[in-house]
């Protein structure tokens, strides 16, 4: 356990710094913890699909997660901006990919809304048109996967239904541990601000008094 929690907070840790920004920096760790949860899901998708004798999809699967890997690279170089549009961009794509393929009944789509929630965790109230732009990418992909009720895949995968509803619950907890990390930066980053807000306004107090003695 001590291990896992070891490499999990040196995974996290990729690329940062300098240690005086504390937003900043848990985007990036954020960015590095989202990456890696997408990289391991991929896999146990790949590895059920290879389990259940599918082989067809390893290829596009190894792509994307040299994709992922791209991003830690990123971010040890300093190329934030550049992680955070990767990851996204991969992460979408993967799921756009397996959701067209599986149709709805893999439960893949669900990603998409806490990677949407993780779009506002990863930029900045400066970087909104960034932001609004990659939910309008996310949300038009949702639209697409809205398939016909007779809709039959380019490539069929035969899932039993166990797979099936294995990775329907897989994507559940995925998603739902997402989210509770995109929802706990916003907690911690509103309680900074009103400790800052707080300390500002009890120094200017202190002040006054000073000039008033």
């Amino acid at each position: 356990m001590k291990f896992l929690t070891t490499q999990w907070r040196r995974i996290s840790h990729v690329g940062i710094k300098d240690t005086s920004n504390y937003l900043a920096n848990k985007r990036i760790i954020l960015c590095n913890q989202f990456t890696a949860v997408v990289a391991v899901n991929t896999l146990c998708y790949a590895g059920s699909f290879v389990g259940a004798g599918i082989y067809t999809l390893l290829p596009v699967q190894l792509f994307f997660l040299a994709l992922l890997g791209l991003v830690f690279y990123c971010n040890r170089r300093g190329l934030y901006a550049a992680g955070k549009n990767l990851f996204l961009t991969a992460s979408a794509g993967i799921i756009f990919f397996v959701s067209l393929l599986l149709t709805r009944d893999a439960g893949s789509y669900l990603y998409y809304f806490p990677l949407a929630s993780a779009v506002f965790t990863l930029f900045d109230y400066r970087e909104l048109r960034k932001a609004v732009g990659a939910l309008v990418l996310l949300f038009s992909l949702i639209v697409l996967l809205q398939l016909p009720a007779g809709y039959v895949p380019p490539i069929h995968i035969a899932l039993s239904g166990d797979i099936k509803e294995t990775l329907f619950v897989g994507g559940f907890l995925v998603a739902l541990f997402i989210n509770v990390m995109c929802v706990y930066h916003l907690l911690r980053a509103n309680y900074l601000a009103e400790t800052q807000m707080q300390e500002a306004v009890h120094k200017e107090e202190e002040l006054n008094q000073e000039l008033q003695t």
